[in-house]
């Protein structure tokens, strides 16, 4: 009868799945084919250069702001480069692609005309520009707004070399070309929505036959959700590297709506010049917040998202790897919710915004338990060592593919502990399984791997002993040796 009313019960649960999958695939046809796939501008504003606000920095000339080196007394600070001329008119605008026109007069260097908006410092968008050449007379700034503001500002500066005048700034809205709703969009979503149900079965059958850890596991997800509450909030915490973390959660998403699973190459970087940031730093972790948002959840709310999910994710992963170590589940609730709560994983998330470095803390349990099943004399019997390499090979690839530099410590410490064990590294077993887990690694990290190394390999590329004014170069500001073992 039991046995009945499971088989029931998945029945029922399947049938779920399969009616929310097809009415979630009857949407996204709907919407592909009812979106609009025209270019034309949906609205378009003007404005005459005398209607912005001024600093005082330009006078009046008709219609025209101009000023030249003469008003810098007074107004330049000294050792001060540039000042904004003209801003405004603050103004509300949806979200969506716009673009900005501006006609103006330059006999010198340095000038932008720029955007700003102080609703969304936290998602990146903050003073876009666009260099204004004094070899032309016309200039365009395309930007991209996540959401919808109320604080729109225009602003123009002058770099404090020769004259500079404009007349007027124009802009238009264009039809989205980042619209979720292409086809790739459609794909994306619903190939989401089949990882999630997906999920959602494993978790359900693991637990159904390990009853015993659904007190531990789930403390552990209401601690880690505790320990994100700071996400839990109308706004994103500010940090150090949020925007540079959000603009890559942006190139991602992009790169999915135009059909490229991890773009290397992102072309929204730096005014529409674009930059290797996905060659540099590896996006597995932020799939997840970019798949969000495309599902029509807002950046903000994506991103405050992906905090919560790596919380909970690290503690799980080390829950299961401890115990996996220990054998007690006490002794591995207490080292998951130590790990979990630590004070400099938690400062990583929500001063620093390191996304790659506390996304790496996920991987360190996996890399410590694989190397626990290859070295220790239980290690031996065929089925352990096999889930040792495998695990080990999940640990560093994870590793490579989030966070470069975290690999290169972790990789430090593989070495020193392969020492320290030297008897035990060099058995035959060890050695054969440890080939096992180099080459599954090489092969799951190799979509980032290989572009990392060409970048690197680039002739007048990446040069860490060379370094600009106001830089901080790593052999005067990196981690030394001692520091690994600093509080």
């Amino acid at each position: 009868m039991n046995g009945c009313a499971k088989v029931k019960k998945i029945t029922v649960a399947v049938l779920v799945e399969v009616i929310i999958f097809l009415l979630y695939l009857a949407y996204n046809i709907i919407s592909l084919v009812s979106s609009d796939s025209s270019t034309q501008p949906l609205f378009e504003m003007e404005w005459k250069a005398t209607e912005f606000a001024s600093t005082g920095l330009g006078v009046s000339e008709g219609s025209d702001y101009y000023v030249d080196e003469s008003r810098k007394p007074g107004w330049f600070d000294e050792g001060q480069s540039e000042r904004v001329l003209s801003y405004g008119p603050y103004m509300h605008l949806d979200s969506g692609q716009y673009t900005l026109e501006i006609h103006y007069s330059a006999t010198g260097e340095g000038n932008f005309l720029g955007t700003y908006s102080n609703q969304l410092l936290n998602e990146g968008f903050h003073n876009n520009r666009t260099y204004l050449d004094p070899n032309d007379n016309t200039a365009t700034l395309s930007f991209y707004l996540p959401s919808d503001i109320d604080d729109f500002e225009v602003q123009t500066v002058y770099g404090g070399n020769g004259s500079f005048s404009f007349s007027g700034i124009k802009l238009w809205e264009e039809k989205n070309v980042k619209s979720s709703n292409n086809i790739y969009g459609c794909m994306v979503r619903i190939f989401a929505l089949i990882l999630f149900f997906a999920f959602c079965n494993v978790v359900y059958l693991y637990f159904s036959k390990n009853k015993k850890e659904v007190l531990p596991v789930t403390v552990l997800a209401i601690f880690a959700v505790l320990v994100s509450s700071p996400s839990f909030n109308n706004l994103v915490v500010s940090g150090h590297d949020i925007a540079f973390h959000i603009g890559r959660i942006y190139g991602l998403r992009a790169g999915l709506l135009n059909g490229t699973i991890f773009p290397k190459f992102q072309p929204e970087w730096y005014n529409g010049y674009g930059y290797i940031v996905g060659a540099m730093y590896g996006d597995v972790l932020l799939m997840f917040p970019a798949v969000l948002n495309i599902a029509g959840v807002k950046m903000q709310t994506a991103f405050q998202a992906f905090c919560i999910f790596i919380n909970i994710l690290t503690a799980l992963v080390s829950y299961f790897c401890f115990k996996g170590i220990f054998k007690k589940q006490k002794v591995a609730f207490i080292g998951a919710f130590l790990y979990t709560g630590a004070f400099y994983r938690i400062m990583d998330i929500y001063l620093r915004h390191a996304v790659g470095e506390y996304g790496a803390f996920v991987f360190y349990p996996l890399l410590l338990y694989g190397f626990y099943l290859v070295l220790t004399d239980e290690a031996l019997s065929f089925k352990e060592t096999n889930k040792g390499w495998l695990v080990i090979s999940v640990g560093l690839a994870g590793l490579l593919n989030t966070h470069v530099l975290s690999t290169w410590m972790a990789a430090i410490f593989v070495v020193l502990g392969m020492l320290i064990s030297i008897k035990r590294a060099w058995r035959i077993q060890t050695v054969f399984h440890g080939v096992k887990a180099g080459l599954a690694t090489f092969l799951l990290g190799a979509s980032f791997l290989i572009p990392f190394v060409d970048a690197m390999l680039v002739k007048g590329g990446m040069n860490i002993n060379s370094y600009t004014e106001n830089s901080y170069p790593l052999k005067l500001y990196g981690i030394g040796f001692a520091g690994y073992f600093e509080m």
